[in-house]
């Protein structure tokens, strides 16, 4: 935790050097600028006349406290696409400053999430609380379960609603491409089919217990996989190859949604071998084992990338 009053004073005590080098000079009123017009920047005044800070005051003492602090190579600002262009007289200042890090600065600039409702703007009060909409998303979730399973603990049916619930929020909305803006229906989210997080938390659940069915201790088991010829078995485990190279594409650009988008893919490709073949019911034990390892390594890897989403996965739906 950085303190605003803190950042101030750290940040006019560079910006006072910066002006000894010339990065900076002094208006005739007192105020010191910053000449960004090489950049398209523009003026940029980093300090008023009285010697009060200004919001790029602080943000200057702040990312350079946290490269020294934690040694950092690089940051990346996880702020509104409302702001692209304070950070890019933010960075174009320091790279000015001379720190050797500047260069690895990025501002990932998200859209606006709206609600069915109309924008949240909080000028007018018209703010959505983030405990509500969890609150919400849990509830719906809880009505959900509650319409497949009516007899289900009190107990069992708050936790699963709970982690269902905020699946369904952050798969909706980190499914979404970053910097485009995007309206969260949080009845849609939970839903158990269509694009959505319940949906691919179904499939792993529907894994697990049919893997709990089996009674068959895989890792004791010598798999002949040359025994899945079906389409949808092969489609499945060409889909299991291509997670290592989306996650790091998903890197990369700094875009979960390619991790979202392909657990829905992979998702569905399990559906579809379940309704084209039969798995638990196989009759030959060698196809069952082979088609339930093939299953047990899509749960793994929904597990896994569920877990890069922050989402827990849930046994039962």
């Amino acid at each position: 935790v950085y303190l605003e009053s803190e950042q101030y004073l750290f940040g006019k005590e560079i910006i006072l050097d910066g002006l000894e080098r010339d990065v900076f000079y002094r208006r005739e009123d007192g105020a010191i600028e910053c000449d960004l017009s090489v950049e398209k920047l523009d003026r940029k005044v980093v300090l008023r006349s009285d010697g009060t800070s200004v919001y790029i005051t602080q943000d200057i003492g702040t990312t350079v406290n946290k490269a020294e602090d934690f040694g950092l190579s690089g940051q990346v600002f996880v702020v509104g696409n409302e702001q692209i262009y304070h950070f890019k007289v933010l960075f174009s200042i320091l790279e000015k400053l001379g720190y050797s890090w500047a260069g690895n600065l990025t501002h990932l600039a998200y859209g606006m999430v709206n609600l069915p409702d109309g924008k949240m703007k909080s000028r007018e009060g018209k703010v959505v609380d983030a405990d509500d909409i969890i609150a919400e998303v849990a509830e719906l979730a809880a009505a959900e379960i509650r319409s497949r399973e009516p007899d289900l603990d009190a107990d069992e049916l708050a936790t699963r609603s709970q982690l269902i619930g905020l699946a369904a929020l952050k798969f909706m909305i980190l499914g979404v491409q970053p910097t485009t803006g995007m309206m969260y229906d949080p009845k849609k989210s939970v839903q158990f089919d269509g694009e959505t997080g319940p949906y691919v938390l179904y499939a792993y659940a529907r894994i697990q217990r049919m893997l709990t069915m089996s009674e068959v201790d895989l890792s004791e088991v010598e798999i002949d996989y040359s025994c899945l010829v079906d389409e949808h078995e092969i489609a499945s485990a060409l889909r299991l190859l291509a997670y290592p190279g989306c996650v790091q594409r998903a890197a990369r650009d700094s875009n979960p949604a390619m991790i979202a988008t392909y657990l829905l893919q992979l998702a569905r490709s399990y559906h579809s071998m379940n309704r084209a073949v039969l798995i638990l019911k196989a009759a030959d034990p060698t196809v069952r084992q082979a088609r339930l390892a093939l299953s047990q390594a899509i749960a793994t890897t929904i597990h896994n990338g569920l877990g890069l989403l922050g989402i827990t996965p849930v046994d039962r739906m």
